[in-house]
Order: C-alpha cells, then sequence, then structure tokens
C-alpha cells in the first residue's frame, strides 16, 4: 500500500501515543489491512486529524502523566532547594542526597510532594561535617 502508514506513523499524525491508533480502526473511521507495517489509510488519518483538530497538527503525545508534580516551595521566607540542585552544590549524586535525608542527616521539609532543603541549614550541615571531618586525625 504505498499510501499506507504504520501506527507510529498514524499516531503522530493524530497526536496521540501508538496504542491508541486502534480505537478508530475499531470504530471504523480508519480502514487497515490487517497486516504489519504500513496499513493504515494516510488520506483517512489525515481527515481524522483534521476533524479532531482543524488546521492544527500536533505532535506525538508520548505517555501523558497520571499527575502534574508541583514545584510548591514550603514558604517564601527562606531559600529552598530541590535534591538536585543540594547534590549540584555538594558535588555528589542524587542518591546520595536521598540517602542522607532519608538518614536525617540532611533536614528536609516535604511539600506538594517533594523533598525541599534550606539553604542557610545547608550551608550550616555541611560546615558541620566538615568542621568533624577536619578534626579526626
Amino acid at each position: 500500500m504505498p499510501d499506507g502508514l504504520t501506527y507510529e506513523e498514524a499516531a503522530a499524525i493524530l497526536g496521540c501515543h501508538f496504542s491508541s491508533v486502534a480505537k478508530p480502526i475499531r470504530k471504523g473511521e480508519v480502514t487497515s489491512t490487517g497486516r504489519r507495517g504500513a496499513s493504515s489509510n494516510r488520506a483517512q488519518v489525515e481527515a481524522l486529524a483534521e476533524r479532531a483538530l482543524p488546521g492544527v497538527r500536533p505532535e506525538p503525545a508520548g505517555h501523558p502523566r497520571k499527575y502534574q508534580r508541583l514545584a510548591l516551595r514550603p514558604h517564601r521566607d527562606h531559600e529552598w532547594l530541590s535534591p538536585r540542585l543540594v547534590a549540584e552544590l555538594l558535588g555528589v549524586t542524587r542518591p546520595a542526597v536521598r540517602g542522607r535525608i532519608h538518614r536525617g542527616t540532611l533536614p528536609t521539609v516535604e511539600n506538594g510532594g517533594r523533598f525541599w532543603v534550606r539553604r542557610d541549614l545547608l550551608e550550616q550541615v555541611e560546615a558541620a561535617r566538615l568542621a568533624a571531618k577536619t578534626r579526626r586525625p
């Protein structure tokens, strides 16, 4: 079929995940040969996309998130850092920062499903850690 599309190509035109292409085929809005490869009719897929969103060609959607993670800092009184930024500042990995959080050696606040570290407390903890490290013979 010279004007055939794969599910991935049809999904790119329709702006959905490739697994969602089967639904319009089941409804009869798009015909398919039922074979592997380029089995969907290009003209029908483009017409369906035009009916769904006239004048708009959406990008492939991929897997949509089921929730939206919010970057809500606890309050504006202090400068709050994410674990990613803490890892960059300390020169360690993010799993190392998460380990410090879960061991309780790094004070954090959980807000919006995320952990936040106050910059001033981070500086105090690191100063104390470095001081204890230099005192040892």
